[in-house]
């Protein structure tokens, strides 16, 4: 019986990891295709002042060797780029990325508060999440670290 517990306690942590983080009511993102995947790396902020009160810079950085596309982007007040890394590596069909956000308020508009960026594989930023979500203050730099599946390599 205890060995029951014991693995449906895993099990339910794994399925709170591996769940799409509470989006706030508005998200911005870019979608990408890595190796063949879609992939979207997305970001929420402060209710208060709502999407027009924020810009981000957003960066995705990839393995060498893997073929990277932006497909499209939610807004213009994203600044977003794509940078090859021999630091990370695909192993088996499996592409290690990282994507790095900084969120900060449009002048006279933004507010202080808390950021969340999250990367997911699939149609949207509703897809299951490839790597955990992280949250930090406006202006912080975020960084999520992920692994994108199924990756065809060059």
């Amino acid at each position: 019986m205890h060995r029951l517990s014991v693995i449906a306690v895993v099990l339910l942590i794994i399925g709170l990891l591996a769940s799409t983080p509470a989006i706030a009511g508005w998200f911005w993102n870019s979608a990408w295709e890595v190796g063949g995947q879609e992939v979207h790396l997305c970001w929420s902020g402060p209710e208060d002042s709502g999407p027009d009160g924020y810009r981000a810079s957003v960066e995705l950085a990839y393995p060498k060797g893997v073929d990277v596309d932006l497909e499209s982007q939610m807004t213009k007040k994203e600044q977003v780029h794509k940078v090859s890394s021999k630091e990370l590596s695909v192993v088996g069909g499996n592409a290690q990325i990282r994507a790095t956000f900084r969120v900060v308020p449009v002048e006279g508009t933004g507010s202080q508060g808390t950021v969340t960026a999250w990367v997911t594989q699939g149609s949207s930023c509703d897809a299951t999440t490839i790597g955990p979500a992280v949250s930090g203050s406006v202006g912080e730099k975020l960084v999520v670290n992920a692994v994108v599946t199924g990756v065809v390599d060059n």
